[in-house]
């Protein structure tokens, strides 16, 4: 699967449980769905320090482990990706957007 800037927004919505990844939005919690991913239940837990587009702590780095992995983010803001699709090569990755700070707390 590829991901572009443009579909990478929607899609984290989609991958994050239709969540709106803004202020007020919940977590997932077990009972809200993410344990029911293979990328949730089983795989390791990464997270994003960073919004650069390359590097470490990066949503790119984070894409490029391979096995099952959770995805949270440590930061909030908008992810610049330079023009550069997302890649993810390997199944069972679940994106939790939701576990961005509010961009109020910045």
């Amino acid at each position: 699967m590829r991901l572009n800037r443009r579909s990478f927004v929607g899609g984290a919505a989609l991958v994050a449980g239709h969540a709106p990844l803004f202020a007020g939005a919940q977590a997932l919690t077990p009972s809200s769905g993410w344990t029911k991913t293979k990328g949730g239940d089983v795989g390791r837990v990464l997270r994003v320090t960073s919004l650069a587009s390359e590097g470490l702590g990066t949503l790119r780095a984070a894409l490029a482990v391979t096995g099952p992995r959770r995805i949270l983010f440590d930061v909030a803001g908008v992810i610049d990706l330079g023009r550069k699709s997302l890649s993810i090569r390997d199944p069972f990755v679940t994106i939790d957007g939701t576990s961005a700070a509010s961009p109020a707390s910045r």
